[in-house]
């Protein structure tokens, strides 16, 4: 489409074709006319590990390479925003035994924000469930040691004087039991949930 940036060039790197989307992607005046450009100088990667130094797409269709959706990040040469375009490259065949490549760009900045955006925010989250993770255990930890000692201290007593208890003492043991076994499955429920 229209849309997508197209460029062929000659083996010495002339410009043969170029049209608006391309310039627009580029930052290029659109005024200029097709013209000879250091291709190093125009399209610069800001990640090396998605297009290693030396590795230019064009360099690459000119000697015979297909290159299919390559995503590349090209320095704008008007100074704007970087802008994130995937690229198919071919080589072409020209008359009178040149030969040169073609270049389709097509902007996927957006697509790549997004994915940046979802990385990030991935990365916050297990950053949180980290710290929840870790919130949890030592929250359990200070919580299993409280119930411990009423539980002991609940037991001591049943064992001392839980023959003098009446009715109502001895509820009063089981209902501390209770609350102490209800305690300590929502301790285990908050960790196992923090995993």
């Amino acid at each position: 489409t229209m849309g997508e940036g197209v460029i062929a060039a000659s083996a010495s790197g002339e410009f043969l074709l170029f049209n608006r989307a391309a310039r627009d992607l580029l930052g290029v005046d659109t005024h200029e006319g097709p013209r000879t450009l250091e291709w190093a100088d125009l399209i610069v990667a800001t990640d090396p590990a998605v297009w290693p130094a030396g590795d230019r797409t064009l360099d690459r269709a000119l000697r015979g390479e297909r290159i299919d959706d390559l995503d590349i990040c090209l320095r704008r040469a008007d100074g704007q925003d970087a802008r994130w375009v995937s690229v198919f490259a071919r080589p072409l065949a020209l008359p009178f035994g040149l030969n040169g490549s073609m270049l389709v760009l097509r902007d996927v900045t957006e697509r790549r924000q997004a994915q940046e955006r979802l990385t990030q925010t991935a990365r916050e989250l297990e950053r949180s469930n980290r710290e929840l993770t870790e919130f949890a255990s030592v929250a359990s930890h200070d919580l299993r040691a409280p119930l411990r000692s009423v539980r002991s201290f609940v037991e001591l007593i049943n064992e001392d004087y839980g023959a003098m208890f009446s009715e109502e003492g001895r509820e009063f043991v089981a209902r501390i039991r209770a609350a102490v076994a209800r305690m300590t499955s929502l301790i285990d429920g908050l960790l196992a949930l923090a995993r």
